[in-house]
């Protein structure tokens, strides 16, 4: 059975990996702008270079823990500040107005959460909080990007340990060159936006689960859905992966022990995360910040509603942003996604759009930072084609009986986020929540064609000895 689990699971995502690398080669405009850039062949080679020191045995277990992790993170650290230095990104959109509101709440402005946005998007309340909090006792916008930088090099090395825990120290070290270098990860340091701490709790709550401490991780995924109300994809797959470690561990003799087990450990992480969401809600109440809570969705039916509009594919757009202004949105919104289901052939048309554009398009991180860099694009595309290249490698390299189940937990959230975006309205900036589940699997995929190449050249001089010998 779990066999046949995860030989699923790599069937399935080698046609997922293989779809995203030629959605994002398509649309490369310039397919030879890396030879012609000096610095992006520079980048390669630096990267070629550490991922060659990383593999060779006596270097890196000689120096490994003395300087190259250091060393990694001190690159990463610099990358980013002198990112935050030198582009001048503007607040456009969501990230203005979440910063001018801050400002306002800390003016004393009354009811400055009682409008329209926030109404629909009760989850960005925590992190205009966040905001108002560093502005009055740290300082203005450079100490939040600053602060950003923290966020997001806790990240990179909460991706370094997951993958550790998963793999080994090897890998963990390739997946954390990735992070720290993928422009991305760096760029966002420079964008208000809260997914960059949502991203941090959720990784921690993913360690934390992996070394089965449940209630912590349930405590950490709930502050990250506080954050960005994503944490309940995690929820499932945390779910789903402890069904299947019952169904392989449990024996008949001794069902109600194993039940019993599952039903605890679920409710270890579930009762934490229930606990912030609604401790927090009630912070909302007690200190007269608003009366929604997290729990709020005036309108359900409305990502849906989009991600499900063919003449935007699945993006937002004014038309059905003015029908959620109608007093009965929800029966008007379920006629129209009715009839958009209803249309077979257009809705295979919209997923196979949406699937491309959500993960081949470039990511959108250059239009929210205000950053024209035509180098820097193409560098993203490429470093973004290498890592599904190398997921690619992952799944088809991978022997399906020696994948644990901790990498089909990482599957399922990955899976989870997939079907979720062919649904619901898309952007290419959501994909940077689950950038990590890629560079993790990025990280063993290199590792494994590392192995394969080494062990097909050993072959090689193997048999050319024997030919010579026998002449």
């Amino acid at each position: 059975m779990s066999i046949f689990i995860k030989k699923l699971f790599q069937f399935l995502f080698s046609a997922i990996f293989i779809f995203i690398f030629f959605s994002v080669f398509n649309q490369i405009e310039e397919k030879l702008v890396l030879i012609k850039s000096f610095k992006s062949v520079f980048a390669l080679i630096v990267f070629l270079l550490v991922s060659y020191v990383i593999f060779n045995k006596n270097f890196f277990e000689k120096y490994y823990k003395r300087y190259l992790l250091i060393g990694i993170i001190i690159i990463a650290f610099l990358v980013r500040l002198r990112t935050i230095l030198t582009v001048e990104s503007t607040l456009i959109s969501d990230f203005a107005l979440l910063y001018n509101t801050a400002n306002k709440f800390l003016n004393g402005e009354e009811n400055v959460f009682n409008i329209p946005y926030y109404d629909t998007a009760v989850y960005n309340i925590p992190y205009t909080l966040y905001l108002s909090f560093i502005i009055k006792y740290l300082g203005g916008l450079f100490t939040i990007k600053f602060l950003n930088i923290l966020w997001s090099l806790g990240i990179v090395i909460l991706i370094y340990k997951v993958t550790e825990k998963i793999f080994d120290y090897k890998t963990a070290a390739i997946a954390l060159l990735i992070g720290s270098l993928f422009p991305p990860f760096v760029i966002y340091t420079t964008v208000l936006t809260n997914q960059t701490i949502s991203i941090f709790f959720l990784i921690l709550g993913v360690y934390l689960f992996l070394n089965k401490q449940f209630i912590y991780s349930g405590l950490f995924i709930g502050f990250g859905h506080i954050f960005r109300p994503i944490g309940t994809v995690f929820l499932i797959a945390i779910l789903l992966t402890l069904i299947f470690t019952f169904l392989i561990d449990f024996k008949f003799s001794s069902i109600k022990f194993y039940l019993t087990k599952l039903v605890k450990d679920f409710f270890k992480i579930v009762l934490p995360y229930q606990l912030v969401i609604f401790t927090i809600s009630c912070c909302f109440f007690l200190f007269n910040i608003t009366d929604k809570t997290l729990y709020y969705n005036p309108a359900p039916s409305y990502k849906l509603l989009v991600g499900l509009n063919p003449e935007r594919t699945g993006q937002w757009n004014k038309a059905d942003q003015n029908l959620l202004r109608s007093d009965n949105f929800e029966a008007l919104a379920k006629n129209e996604i009715n009839k958009r289901l209803s249309n077979k052939i257009n809705l295979i048309n919209l997923f196979e759009e949406k699937f491309k554009l959500m993960w081949g398009k470039l990511d959108a991180v250059f239009f929210w930072s205000n950053y024209n860099s035509p180098s820097k694009k193409q560098i993203t595309n490429y470093f973004w084609l290498i890592i599904v290249f190398s997921c690619l490698c992952y799944v088809i390299l991978r022997k399906a009986k020696k994948m644990q189940n901790e990498e089909i937990f990482l599957l399922v959230i990955l899976l989870g986020f997939i079907i979720a975006y062919l649904l619901i309205e898309i952007q290419p900036r959501y994909r940077y929540e689950i950038y990590p589940i890629f560079i993790i699997f990025a990280a063993k995929g290199c590792s494994l064609l590392y192995i394969n190449l080494k062990q097909h050249n050993y072959f090689i001089e193997k048999n050319q000895n024997s030919n010579s010998k026998s002449i």
